[in-house]
């Protein structure tokens, strides 16, 4: 691992990194702009790219591009690792193999669902009528899990993946000595982190009474629902840019959202917004507006997470939409220009 990592540090410059994160100006021999840790006014942030480190006079946080990349993105060493070394194209050992098989496994059961979708057209057809085409569904890498449990078996054998890497995620299980996958019968959504690795799905049901309408992956060592976010690998350097992210519940309200060209957005995953949501969010920003479902159970929810924004010194708030819309229906119905115009009014 040594030496791996004295060759990424070897090839990497800081500032090109910083760089896609906070804006820098030259000054003397250093860099410097507003810290992305704390709050500030006068830029205290300083890169040297002779040292090939960075540091902040304000709140005193310092260190390598790995240092930088763990604390911005919340991730661990290994993260930061290996998405330097994507961008740099060093191979690196994995830490722990076993969730690398997962994170494996998880890939190419993505990938399983989003070519087997083209087979079920009453899936195409459901997508279509909810104003999602074809660049989005390639995009999202949306699928279909089949209804038998044939279309697992098929997986299985096709790889020659253990199915002991998928039974630990929790989305394969065994019944009667048979293998089959929770999300059969269901439109699958996998969700990325922010080094674009699959860690679980969201189903959605295509029956009209089907219940529930949507599950999620269980949690599992790669994947936790009140750490996730959905979209976040697609939107964090929009939420940067923008200065806001705007957190909605679904993943078709983030779709249509996205879709209608509002893309510093992020969706839970059927849970409330917890406060390590928030503490990844405050990463990319410290403002944050709540798009929630337009009925009470939305308007209160909302307003409760108003008071934990402020117990995080976020500035937080709330777009109300008219009552009996969400933001998927709310966009299809008004366009980017409805849905701005309620953000104005927030």
């Amino acid at each position: 691992m040594k030496s791996t990592l004295d060759e990424l540090l070897g090839r990497i410059n800081i500032l090109d990194i910083i760089s896609q994160y906070v804006k820098l100006r030259k000054t003397g021999r250093n860099y410097v702009g507003l810290c992305p840790f704390h709050k500030e006014k006068t830029p205290s942030f300083s890169v040297s790219i002779e040292k090939q480190i960075y540091y902040c006079f304000g709140c005193h946080e310092g260190g390598n591009a790995i240092n930088f990349l763990m604390k911005y993105e919340n991730i661990s060493f290994h993260e930061a690792l290996e998405n330097l070394a994507q961008q740099y194209g060093v191979e690196i050992k994995r830490g722990n193999p076993k969730r690398a098989n997962s994170f494996d496994a998880l890939m190419k059961l993505s990938e399983f669902y989003h070519n087997g979708l083209k087979n079920f057209r009453f899936a195409l057809k459901y997508l279509s009528e909810r104003g999602i085409d074809e660049k989005t569904i390639d995009e999202f890498k949306l699928g279909y899990s089949e209804k038998t449990r044939n279309g697992i078996r098929d997986f299985l054998k096709s790889t020659g993946i253990p199915v002991d890497i998928l039974l630990g995620t929790g989305i394969v299980r065994i019944k009667d000595n048979e293998v089959y996958d929770i999300f059969r019968g269901r439109l699958v959504i996998p969700i990325f982190d922010v080094n674009r690795k699959v860690i679980g799905f969201g189903g959605r049901t295509l029956e009209k009474d089907g219940i529930p309408k949507y599950i999620n992956s269980p949690e599992s060592p790669v994947f936790s629902k009140g750490l996730s976010l959905f979209g976040i690998d697609k939107t964090r350097k929009h939420i940067a840019e923008k200065n806001e992210a705007i957190i909605v519940e679904g993943y078709f309200d983030f779709i249509s959202l996205y879709m209608c060209g509002i893309k510093n957005v992020v969706a839970t995953l059927g849970t409330s917004v917890t406060e390590e949501q928030l503490s990844k969010l405050r990463n990319y920003t410290e403002n944050i507006t709540l798009m929630l479902d337009g009925d009470e159970a939305g308007i209160k929810s909302a307003l409760r997470l108003i008071g934990t924004l402020s117990e995080m010194d976020i500035n937080g708030s709330m777009v109300v939409l008219p009552e009996g819309n969400d933001p998927d229906s709310f966009v299809r119905k008004e366009g980017i220009d409805g849905v701005s115009r309620v953000i104005e009014t927030k």
